[in-house]
Protein backbone atom coordinates (compact mmCIF):
# COMPACT_ATOMS: atom_id res chain seq x y z
CA UNK A 1 0.00 0.00 0.00
CA UNK A 2 1.26 3.64 -0.86
CA UNK A 3 1.76 5.58 2.08
CA UNK A 4 1.82 9.85 1.85
CA UNK A 5 5.35 9.76 1.69
CA UNK A 6 5.30 7.51 -1.58
CA UNK A 7 2.87 9.87 -3.52
CA UNK A 8 3.99 12.34 -6.51
CA UNK A 9 3.07 16.24 -6.22
CA UNK A 10 0.18 15.40 -8.29
CA UNK A 11 -1.04 12.05 -6.32
CA UNK A 12 -0.44 14.58 -3.28
CA UNK A 13 -2.57 17.10 -5.00
CA UNK A 14 -5.40 14.43 -6.02
CA UNK A 15 -5.40 13.29 -2.46
CA UNK A 16 -5.99 16.83 -1.10
CA UNK A 17 -8.76 17.49 -4.07
CA UNK A 18 -11.13 14.60 -2.65
CA UNK A 19 -11.30 15.15 0.47
CA UNK A 20 -13.55 17.82 -0.73
CA UNK A 21 -14.68 16.47 -4.11
CA UNK A 22 -12.48 19.41 -5.86
CA UNK A 23 -11.70 18.55 -9.30
CA UNK A 24 -7.93 18.68 -10.44
CA UNK A 25 -7.19 19.67 -13.79
CA UNK A 26 -3.51 18.34 -15.42
CA UNK A 27 -4.36 19.67 -18.31
CA UNK A 28 -1.94 21.95 -20.03
CA UNK A 29 -4.78 23.40 -22.15
CA UNK A 30 -3.30 22.79 -25.60
CA UNK A 31 -5.90 21.27 -27.11
CA UNK A 32 -3.74 19.06 -29.24
CA UNK A 33 -1.77 18.34 -26.50
CA UNK A 34 -4.56 17.95 -23.96
CA UNK A 35 -6.46 14.52 -26.46
CA UNK A 36 -6.59 11.50 -24.38
CA UNK A 37 -5.48 9.62 -27.13
CA UNK A 38 -1.94 11.12 -27.40
CA UNK A 39 -2.06 10.45 -23.40
CA UNK A 40 0.41 7.71 -23.68
CA UNK A 41 3.05 10.35 -24.22
CA UNK A 42 1.97 12.59 -21.23
CA UNK A 43 4.85 13.62 -18.97
CA UNK A 44 5.43 12.31 -15.52
CA UNK A 45 3.38 15.54 -14.36
CA UNK A 46 0.25 14.43 -15.52
CA UNK A 47 0.86 10.90 -14.20
CA UNK A 48 -1.12 9.14 -11.72
CA UNK A 49 -0.80 5.55 -10.08
CA UNK A 50 -3.90 3.25 -10.39
CA UNK A 51 -2.69 2.22 -6.92
CA UNK A 52 -3.68 5.50 -5.63
CA UNK A 53 -7.20 5.80 -7.21
CA UNK A 54 -8.09 2.36 -5.89
CA UNK A 55 -6.40 3.59 -2.09
CA UNK A 56 -8.66 6.82 -2.39
CA UNK A 57 -11.84 4.83 -3.72
CA UNK A 58 -12.20 1.95 -1.30
CA UNK A 59 -10.27 3.21 1.21
CA UNK A 60 -7.81 0.70 1.43
CA UNK A 61 -4.08 1.72 3.01
CA UNK A 62 -3.82 4.74 5.35
CA UNK A 63 -4.37 8.12 2.73
CA UNK A 64 -7.66 8.67 4.63
CA UNK A 65 -5.69 9.00 7.64
CA UNK A 66 -3.36 11.84 5.58
CA UNK A 67 -5.96 13.57 3.62
CA UNK A 68 -9.58 12.85 4.88
CA UNK A 69 -11.81 10.79 3.33
CA UNK A 70 -13.12 11.34 -0.48
CA UNK A 71 -16.29 13.31 -0.95
CA UNK A 72 -16.02 12.66 -4.86
CA UNK A 73 -12.74 11.18 -6.62
CA UNK A 74 -13.02 14.26 -9.75
CA UNK A 75 -9.76 13.79 -12.02
CA UNK A 76 -9.64 15.94 -15.80
CA UNK A 77 -6.75 15.50 -18.34
CA UNK A 78 -4.48 12.67 -16.10
CA UNK A 79 -2.54 9.59 -17.55
CA UNK A 80 -3.67 6.84 -15.04
CA UNK A 81 -0.53 4.52 -15.01
CA UNK A 82 -0.93 0.46 -14.14
CA UNK A 83 -3.86 -1.86 -14.29
CA UNK A 84 -7.19 -0.23 -12.25
CA UNK A 85 -8.52 -3.27 -10.71
CA UNK A 86 -11.42 -1.91 -8.91
CA UNK A 87 -13.42 -5.36 -9.20
CA UNK A 88 -15.49 -6.85 -6.73
CA UNK A 89 -15.47 -3.75 -4.50
CA UNK A 90 -17.48 -1.29 -3.02
CA UNK A 91 -16.32 2.26 -4.27
CA UNK A 92 -17.30 4.96 -1.55
CA UNK A 93 -17.73 7.47 -3.26
CA UNK A 94 -18.28 9.15 -7.28
CA UNK A 95 -15.43 8.30 -9.52
CA UNK A 96 -14.96 10.66 -12.61
CA UNK A 97 -12.23 10.67 -15.23
CA UNK A 98 -12.95 12.98 -17.39
CA UNK A 99 -10.40 12.98 -20.47
CA UNK A 100 -8.02 10.99 -18.91
CA UNK A 101 -5.85 8.05 -20.92
CA UNK A 102 -5.90 4.81 -19.07
CA UNK A 103 -3.05 2.51 -20.46
CA UNK A 104 -4.13 -0.33 -18.50
CA UNK A 105 -7.14 -2.35 -18.14
CA UNK A 106 -10.13 -1.18 -16.24
CA UNK A 107 -12.10 -3.67 -14.37
CA UNK A 108 -15.11 -2.86 -12.70
CA UNK A 109 -16.64 -6.25 -12.70
CA UNK A 110 -19.28 -6.86 -9.62
CA UNK A 111 -18.13 -3.70 -8.22
CA UNK A 112 -20.87 -1.58 -6.53
CA UNK A 113 -20.40 2.23 -6.87
CA UNK A 114 -22.50 5.33 -6.49
CA UNK A 115 -21.45 6.99 -9.79
CA UNK A 116 -18.88 6.63 -12.31
CA UNK A 117 -18.12 9.26 -15.40
CA UNK A 118 -15.57 8.15 -18.10
CA UNK A 119 -16.48 10.81 -20.52
CA UNK A 120 -13.83 11.93 -23.10
CA UNK A 121 -11.71 9.38 -21.76
CA UNK A 122 -9.71 7.15 -23.53
CA UNK A 123 -9.25 3.38 -22.21
CA UNK A 124 -6.36 1.58 -24.19
CA UNK A 125 -7.78 -1.39 -23.04
CA UNK A 126 -11.00 -3.48 -22.13
CA UNK A 127 -13.31 -1.86 -19.73
CA UNK A 128 -15.02 -5.05 -18.30
CA UNK A 129 -17.77 -4.16 -16.03
CA UNK A 130 -19.82 -6.81 -15.73
CA UNK A 131 -22.48 -7.58 -13.41
CA UNK A 132 -21.15 -3.64 -12.25
CA UNK A 133 -24.04 -2.46 -9.26
CA UNK A 134 -24.56 1.94 -9.90
CA UNK A 135 -26.84 3.53 -7.15
CA UNK A 136 -26.61 6.35 -10.12
CA UNK A 137 -25.19 6.57 -13.56
CA UNK A 138 -22.84 5.80 -15.74
CA UNK A 139 -21.49 8.34 -18.13
CA UNK A 140 -19.65 6.73 -21.40
CA UNK A 141 -20.06 10.09 -23.49
CA UNK A 142 -18.07 13.34 -25.01
CA UNK A 143 -15.89 11.22 -26.89
CA UNK A 144 -15.10 8.34 -24.67
CA UNK A 145 -13.00 5.72 -26.34
CA UNK A 146 -12.34 2.39 -25.50
CA UNK A 147 -9.90 -0.13 -27.16
CA UNK A 148 -10.69 -3.66 -26.42
CA UNK A 149 -14.52 -3.39 -25.78
CA UNK A 150 -16.94 -2.70 -23.32
CA UNK A 151 -18.41 -5.09 -21.01
CA UNK A 152 -21.76 -4.45 -19.58
CA UNK A 153 -23.51 -7.17 -19.43
CA UNK A 154 -26.05 -8.11 -16.25
CA UNK A 155 -25.12 -4.47 -15.21
CA UNK A 156 -27.77 -2.56 -13.14
CA UNK A 157 -27.54 1.08 -13.25
CA UNK A 158 -29.65 2.74 -10.70
CA UNK A 159 -30.53 6.27 -12.91
CA UNK A 160 -28.79 7.26 -16.07
CA UNK A 161 -26.73 5.19 -19.01
CA UNK A 162 -25.28 7.96 -21.06
CA UNK A 163 -23.06 5.73 -23.93
CA UNK A 164 -21.65 7.12 -27.11
CA UNK A 165 -18.97 4.88 -27.40
CA UNK A 166 -16.57 4.65 -30.82
CA UNK A 167 -14.14 2.17 -31.25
Amino acid sequence: MLQDSDLTPLERALCSAVAVGRLLDSRCRRSDEDDPARGRAWGKDRQIRAQVLRQLLTGEGCLDQAFGMPVAVRLRGASVIGRLNLGGRTVRCPLELYGCYLGGRLDLAKTEAPDISLRGSHLAQRLSARRLRLTGGLNLADGFLCHGGVDLRDGRIGSQLNCAVRR
